[in-house]
């Protein structure tokens, strides 16, 4: 029915696991993101519910009126009657806001995709208490995330507008790269070509990568997300070095996101689309050891 469930609460008596809490978050925004279909779905079928009451009404009237028995209040009650009820639902039917509401089903699918791959691979894929609290966190934010996006949407017009430009351009973009390039035309794409410092990280330490063919500045620093592996990391800032290349900041981790893996090529992740910008070979983030 589209009702949105609650979000978990913390246990007060015990203290659960973060795996247990990982788990539970988990469900919920599973739930909540068949709620935003659900409710997607009702806003654009209420259209076409509105459309038969209005021909059954019409259809109705038109029997009734070759009836002689047939009063002339019971036709105008039942014009009245039907005609309020189609009017009720064709006003319900809103193709934009169900554009949303998919929006944001579509981001916590995402977000559950991204947290789920930072656990172990391995049968026991919930005994990592460490890699379940880095999970839940990563889960927590993009899910607030996304709902926070949703909620400035519908009472926005202009964010709505900005959200679904910005969807619309993604499902482009996709669509166009399945297309054969064009011999007659050059395109430069935005790249990771530099990193500093090339050192192996041993604790938590600030990384510059230099990014070419990218233009920053009309893009908000919170819509600027670096990803090493699977974990997502929020930028410090961005300064421009020259009008196509800038230099992005972020604290690397302490340790590296995956057990099994020491190098990472960073992944630029831009804008509200989440536009990547991947980095070239040799540009890696190397740590000494496994945590």
């Amino acid at each position: 029915m589209g009702v949105r469930p609650d979000e978990p609460s913390p246990e007060k008596a015990a203290k659960p696991s973060a795996c247990d809490e990982y788990r539970r978050y988990f469900i919920y925004a599973q739930e909540l993101q068949e709620a935003y279909h659900a409710r997607a779905s009702q806003n654009r079928a209420w259209i076409y519910i509105a459309g038969i009451l209005g021909l059954g009404t019409v259809a109705a009237t038109g029997g009734l009126g070759e009836a002689t028995a047939a009063s002339a209040g019971t036709l105008a009650l039942l014009s009245v009657s039907g005609g309020f009820t189609t009017g009720v639902f064709a006003t319900l039917d809103n193709a934009t806001l169900a554009d949303m509401y998919t929006i944001a089903a579509n981001r916590l699918d995402t977000a559950r995709r991204r947290a789920d791959a930072m656990l172990p691979k391995q049968a026991d894929r919930y005994g990592d208490e460490e890699r379940c609290a880095e999970a839940l966190t990563r889960l927590r934010g993009l899910v607030t995330r996304a709902r926070e996006k949703l909620e400035r949407a519908r009472t926005d017009a202009a964010a709505a507008a900005v959200e679904r430009a910005a969807a619309h351009q993604e499902s482009l973009r996709q669509l166009v790269a399945t297309l054969p390039p064009d011999p007659t035309t050059v395109i430069q794409r935005a790249e990771i070509i530099g990193i500093d410092p090339t050192t192996p990280i041993e604790a938590e330490t600030r990384v510059k990568l230099t990014v070419s063919n990218i233009r920053l500045g009309a893009v908000p620093p919170d819509e600027v997300k670096v990803l090493l592996g699977e974990l997502e990391i929020d930028v410090l800032g961005f300064t421009s070095a020259s009008p196509d290349v800038w230099d992005v900041s972020f604290k690397a981790p302490a340790k590296p996101p995956e057990k099994s893996q020491l190098e990472y090529n960073p992944v630029l992740l831009v804008g509200p689309s989440e536009r990547r910008v991947t980095s070239k070979a040799d540009v890696v983030v190397r740590y000494t050891k496994k945590p």
